[in-house]
């Protein structure tokens, strides 16, 4: 499902005067408001739960759900092929579910309880926050031929799958909607104990461990992984340290590897101070909200483990290997973008600086390469390229390379500035043009060096303080 699907939908009815009295009509259903209008109770962290029963289980005046009435009004009047997704979204199935397999960075087994359903659910995101045997509530789509969860981020719930609670399911025989998991939710969140709290060393030992059977354990250490979940506002708390580790070994671990990584790294998650709760760790915020556990909940993306990165840095360096040099650039500065997105990294990634640099020399951006050469080395003293490419860049053989380089872009060159400056120093020798061109656009490259991703992906990189001198 692409994103902004639902929003689309929800949009179109929000800002309908025609819709404006049944939307009112179901927010006081849903929040329980009294019949004059004086409201009974109303929680905003279900709002979420309220929008996704609008859009599938509330229904307008003409007996519709939204998204009924939607695929046939086709409101936007787009074709065929773009509105079948509403009429896949009307298949839906909604309840408390078992997770009862975890395929990390692929899907789940889901089994809906009320109805002892079993589904496999394509999905990633959720696939590092939930473990077998986890209960949420979800919403099940069947979009084309594959299953996919849709709606509200769920919580994982702290109950157990007693007699009573399986009773209370299978008396819920009707309709089963995000209205009831709100009741449910207020019901129970104090009457089940909260999962027990693990012992943080412990888990800093065996994290240790796997760090070094994956080949890290010189680079990244448990203490300095739970450093960054209490000083980098990691939105994803457990995630951007998987696609780390993973970056940093170079390698696919093995499956067993790989589920020990990801249980190892939610458990170091719920149990350290994070920025991104304001200092407490998850299991604190869980004594207090007892229906929520885990570190922020989880959400549906579509991402693969290890992030989208290495496939543009894959590409820059083919390129520049073919000297499609404008491309290559173009392919770094998608790399560094998505990297500081991603907050991730990978073993090599001096590497990517310095080839970026390269880059900039081919355009004589001598300013710029020799920051990202430097950067290479300052991550890894020990990287024979970038040693090379800065040892020559004095040479004769580089200076006349670089002034070949400027003269070249200068033949484009638009601005008054640059066109005097062009006419001035055609008798001059390459080097006394190379200083020349250097001094003249020192301001401008600096400028551009602020505003570059490289820049700003190396600030959030000197965060992580890994080392990377030992690869």
């Amino acid at each position: 499902m692409q994103p902004g699907t639902i929003e689309k939908l929800i949009s179109y009815y929000l800002e309908n005067k025609k819709f404006l009295k049944e939307i009112e009509c179901a927010k006081k259903e849903f929040f329980n408001f009294s019949k004059d209008g004086i409201v009974i109770s109303i929680n905003k962290k279900y709002e979420p739960y309220f929008m996704e029963w609008l859009v599938f289980d509330f229904q307008l005046k003409n007996g519709k759900s939204l998204v009924e009435d939607y695929y046939d009004r086709n409101p936007r009047k787009r074709p065929l092929y773009e509105i079948q997704v509403y009429r896949d979204l009307q298949n839906n199935v909604y309840g408390m579910a078992e997770v009862q397999k975890v395929y990390p960075g692929e899907g789940l087994d889901l089994l809906i309880l009320h109805t002892d359903k079993k589904y496999y659910v394509r999905e990633h995101g959720a696939t590092f926050d939930l473990k077998k045997s986890n209960v949420i509530f979800a919403r099940i789509v069947k979009i084309g031929n594959r299953y996919e969860m849709a709606g509200a981020n769920s919580f994982i719930l702290p109950i157990r799958m007693d007699s009573q609670t399986k009773k209370y399911l299978i008396d819920k025989n009707k309709k089963f909607t995000p209205k009831d998991a709100v009741e449910f939710i207020n019901k129970n969140n104090k009457q089940e104990s909260l999962p027990e709290i693990m012992d943080i060393e412990k888990i800093k030992i065996d994290f240790n461990q796997l760090l070094d059977d994956l080949g890290v354990s010189g680079m990244i250490s448990a203490n300095l992984a739970q450093k960054w979940l209490k000083e980098i506002d990691f939105k994803r708390a457990g995630m951007p340290i998987v696609d780390i580790v993973i970056g940093l070994s170079g390698h696919w671990p093995e499956k067993e590897q790989m589920d020990q990584l990801l249980n190892l790294i939610s458990a170091l998650a719920n149990n350290s101070p994070q920025k991104a709760l304001k200092g407490k760790s998850p299991q604190e915020i869980a004594e207090k909200h007892r229906d929520k556990v885990g570190s922020k909940g989880f959400e549906s993306s579509i991402r693969r483990i290890g992030g989208e990165w290495p496939d543009y840095a894959n590409k820059a360096t083919k390129y520049l290997k073919d000297f499609k040099v404008p491309k290559a650039l173009n392919y770094y500065e998608k790399t560094f973008k998505t990297l500081l997105k991603e907050k991730s990294t990978g073993r090599h990634i001096f590497s990517v600086f310095a080839n970026t640099g390269v880059c900039y020399l081919h355009f004589g951006s001598e300013y710029i390469a020799r920051k990202l050469l430097n950067i290479s080395l300052e991550l890894n003293p020990n990287y024979a390229f970038a040693k090379k490419i800065l040892a020559e860049m004095d040479s004769e053989r580089r200076t006349e390379q670089l002034a070949l380089a400027i003269r070249f872009t200068l033949k484009k060159a638009r601005t008054k500035k640059l066109k005097n400056f062009w006419k001035k120093t055609k008798n001059y020798s390459d080097a006394e043009f190379r200083q020349a061109y250097y001094d003249i656009s020192l301001t401008d490259h600096q400028a551009m060096w602020q505003n570059d991703p490289a820049k700003k992906y190396y600030d959030f990189l000197k965060k992580l303080e890994i080392n990377f001198s030992n690869v």
